[in-house]
C-alpha cells in the first residue's frame, strides 16, 4: 500500500452529501482513500465529486461557524488511530493511548449525598484477618542461620504480599466494614 502524506497543509469543502458546505483538512492517503483530521475519509474514486479544494482563509471562516453550530464529528475509534499509523508508514505504539473516554456523571444515591454531608467522621479500626502461605518455624530459623534477619523478613514479606491482589485486599476490608455496620446495628435495636 502506497502512502503519501504532504507538508502543505490542504483544505476542501463538501459539494454534495448531508454535508455539503462543511469543511475538512486533509490529512493523508492511499492507494483508495483521502483520510481528514476529523476520522471522516473518502474513497478516492469518488473524491473529486463530493469535495473541492478551498484556500485557508474561506477553511478558517467555515471551520468556525461550523465548530460553532454543529456537534463535533464522533471520535475515531481507538483501532482508527493505529490504522492511521500504519498508513503513514509508521509503527503504532504498543499501547497507544486512546482519547479520553468523555466523562460521564454518574448520578449520586442518597447515601452518598449523606456521605459527602457530613462533618464529622469517627475513626474507628478494623479487625482483618488475611490468611497467608506461610514457611514453617523450622524454615524461618533456617533462613535466619544462612541469611542476614532483614532480608529474610524482607523476603517473607514480599512472597506473603504477593499472594494477594487488590480485589483479595478490597473484599476483606468491606467484610470487615459490613461486620462493623452489622454490629452497630444490632447494638442500636436492642
Amino acid at each position: 500500500m502506497n502512502m503519501e502524506s504532504f507538508e502543505v497543509k490542504k483544505y476542501y469543502e463538501w459539494m454534495s452529501t448531508s454535508r455539503q458546505g462543511m469543511v475538512e483538512e486533509y490529512v493523508a492517503e492511499d492507494d483508495t482513500n483521502v483520510y481528514f483530521y476529523s476520522g471522516r475519509f473518502v474513497p478516492k474514486e469518488e473524491f473529486e465529486s463530493k469535495l473541492r479544494q478551498i484556500d485557508e482563509s474561506l477553511y478558517l471562516a467555515k471551520e468556525s461557524k461550523q465548530s460553532n453550530f454543529n456537534a463535533p464529528p464522533p471520535a475515531p475509534a481507538p483501532t482508527q488511530f493505529d490504522e492511521w499509523e500504519k498508513l503513514l508508514g509508521n509503527d503504532p505504539a504498543p499501547n497507544s493511548i486512546a482519547p479520553p473516554a468523555p466523562k460521564v456523571e454518574k448520578e449520586k444515591s442518597a447515601i452518598q449525598i449523606i456521605l459527602e454531608k457530613q462533618k464529622k467522621f469517627v475513626e474507628v479500626e478494623l479487625e482483618i484477618t488475611i490468611p497467608f502461605k506461610f514457611p514453617s518455624e523450622k524454615a524461618i530459623e533456617f533462613m535466619s542461620v544462612m541469611f542476614d534477619e532483614d532480608e529474610v523478613i524482607e523476603e517473607i514479606c514480599n512472597h506473603a504480599i504477593s499472594q494477594l491482589s487488590n480485589d483479595d485486599i478490597n473484599s476483606m476490608i468491606k467484610e470487615a466494614i459490613k461486620e462493623r455496620i452489622s454490629s452497630i446495628s444490632k447494638s442500636s435495636g436492642e
